[in-house]
């Protein structure tokens, strides 16, 4: 976290959290980027949430299981 932090101190030019007693509070910039920040994640997460619902019985999805000889046999085993 703290790199990612960094990475985003350089790129804005601010500090973003300063250390007021035992906590760390927002600057300004912070506080300016907070509102279109949470706007543009939102409309990721709805673009994302999109997605059908995977449904097995309609994939044409290849799956591979690893496992060993002995959790095949298990598994395989009709029961």
């Amino acid at each position: 976290m703290s790199n990612a932090l960094g990475c985003l101190r350089k790129v804005l030019g601010d500090v973003l959290f300063v250390r007021s007693g035992r906590m760390m509070v927002p600057t300004e910039r912070a506080l300016q980027l907070a509102a279109p920040i949470t706007a543009a994640l939102n409309q990721i997460r709805a673009v994302l949430g999109e997605q059908a619902a995977f449904n097995p019985s309609r994939s044409d999805a290849f799956f591979r299981i690893h496992c060993s000889d002995y959790a095949e046999i298990l598994l395989s085993s009709p029961r």
